[in-house]
């Protein structure tokens, strides 16, 4: 009897742990769809501008939005879905299309002027649930381009997240209209 009883909890542990490789890992379930980058446009200076290389300076850019940027930028939209029992972060993006990319959100001033800022700790993806990045929303920011991004042309995401999944994704990049 008491063979039985070892057999059967060693049968139960070895059982327990084909179980536990076999599901997926934490962030398993991210997947990403509808990805695309808008053409780059080099934002036009205000009348507050600082001249300088490398020197922070407020622009304005399509839409009236203002921004510490230098340089020609852009913005990559997709939607990020977990099928996950567990909700994961996106935390950091790069490309070889920019210098810099971040994960950044649009939001209202008490003055009623749009703006952009950082997604501060990562974007939360929910456990079986999405997010979408578009236009005036959450989004990824290309600042700084190596190149201007034209309409046809395909550049390389890498977004990690913060259960240490790594994914690699094509962004063609497409018009704003339609979108």
């Amino acid at each position: 009897m008491k063979n039985r009883s070892l057999f059967a909890m060693a049968l139960c542990a070895v059982t327990c742990m084909v179980a536990a490789c076999a599901a997926p890992a934490a962030g398993g379930g991210i997947t990403v769809k509808d990805v695309w980058a808008r053409p780059s446009s080099a934002p036009a200076p205000t009348a507050t501008a600082k001249a300088g290389m490398g020197t922070a300076m407020t622009t304005t850019m399509a839409g009236g939005m203002e921004s510490g940027m230098n340089g020609p930028v852009s913005a990559a939209y997709m939607t990020l879905q977990n099928s996950g029992g567990s909700a994961d972060k996106l935390v950091s993006v790069s490309t070889d299309a920019a210098m810099v990319a971040e994960v950044h959100e649009t939001f209202s001033q008490d003055n009623g002027m749009m703006s952009m800022r950082p997604v501060q700790g990562g974007l939360e993806v929910p456990a079986n649930g999405s997010v979408q990045l578009k236009p005036g929303s959450f989004h990824i920011m290309l600042m700084n381009l190596k190149q201007q991004l034209v309409e046809g042309q395909t550049i390389k995401l890498s977004l990690k997240f913060a259960s240490g999944k790594t994914i690699d994704v094509d962004a063609p990049v497409k018009p704003m209209a339609g979108n």
